[in-house]
């Protein structure tokens, strides 16, 4: 019997340097129960950089590579030129990863693992490649979940998926090129058409923490823009009125725990700074999904994906 074909997408924007380290660790994959071609989707006007540090992996990949150009920046728009590809070659499995990531040798292998082959979406693990000294805001480094853990969504960090979702009809939202939380949408979608969702600690990505993401703001605006995306979706599923009336009480409430955390970090920076960081990483927090989500509310859609981090 032929073995199965999976498609591993790689969308990038303007990161030469970064998506060459990631595509070097794709040719170090053990493909022994599958076949695999590699799919960079480049997106922004620019497709010099990325198309050349493609053509110089080709030379040498152990695996197909393709390369697709969209002049549009969305990373929606390059995640759907994925699912494109994948149904152009008859793939029966799609993988994603980040361009600033590099995977394990066995991070497919682990993907593909036979006690998970039923199920339809698999997330992997993700650890963060920390720069030396490491920054005072920089968190702890750790994967969440347990083995096995079930999902009602997933990310495309590091996933694994089915391509009957893609014969489904189920794509990436394009309104949300530069907002994020496309793919949070697109596997909460195949959640409630009965695709099952679940998480492997075994299959490991790891990925450089850019230095602009380290600081206290950049961590505060996450929780900022991701709370704003969240609305965003439930306001598709239920209407502005409906995500209103389920997650409107939330704000006063964040607002005041948040505060709480602040008045509590400043009451304990003298004692311990690494008890001062976590409250008031977790205050900020609080108080920034309570901005997002009044924000989302009345319409304002922040949109991260406007500035490219890395190299």
């Amino acid at each position: 019997m032929s073995k199965p074909l999976i498609v591993v997408g790689v969308p990038t924007c303007r990161r030469p340097k970064m998506l060459a380290r990631c595509l070097a660790s794709l040719a170090t994959q053990i493909a022994d129960n599958f076949d695999l071609v590699i799919v960079v989707a480049s997106n922004g006007p620019d497709a010099e950089p990325s198309r050349a540090a493609v053509e110089r992996f080709e030379t040498w990949s152990p695996f197909p590579v393709e390369y697709l150009h969209d002049p549009v920046q969305s990373i929606a728009r390059a995640r759907n030129a994925i699912l494109d590809a994948a149904r152009r070659t008859a793939a029966q499995w799609v993988a994603f990863v980040d361009d600033d990531a590099v995977a394990d040798p066995d991070w497919l292998t682990n993907l593909m693992a036979p006690q998970y082959l039923h199920v339809s979406v698999l997330m992997g693990g993700n650890l963060y490649l920390y720069p030396t000294p490491l920054p005072f805001w920089a968190p702890s480094d750790e994967v969440k979940g347990y083995e096995g853990q079930r999902y009602k969504t997933a990310y495309t960090g590091n996933v694994r998926f089915s391509a009957a979702l893609v014969h489904a009809g189920l794509r990436f939202n394009e309104r949300l090129g530069l907002m994020g939380g496309e793919d949070n949408e697109f596997f909460a979608a195949a959640h409630v058409r009965g695709f099952e969702i679940r998480r492997t600690l075994r299959a490991v990505t790891r990925e450089v923490a850019h230095p602009e993401r380290l600081t206290y703001r950049a961590l505060v605006y996450r929780s900022y823009w991701c709370a704003a995306s969240d609305i965003r979706r439930l306001s598709i599923a239920r209407g502005r009125a409906g995500a209103a009336l389920r997650k409107a009480h939330t704000i006063p409430l964040n607002l005041i725990f948040g505060t709480a955390w602040m008045i509590a970090a400043c009451a304990v920076w003298i004692a311990s700074r690494h008890t001062f960081k976590l409250f008031a990483i977790e205050g900020g927090k609080k108080l920034a999904k309570a901005v997002g989500r009044a924000a989302a509310l009345i319409g304002v859609i922040p949109q991260p994906y406007r500035v490219i981090h890395g190299e």
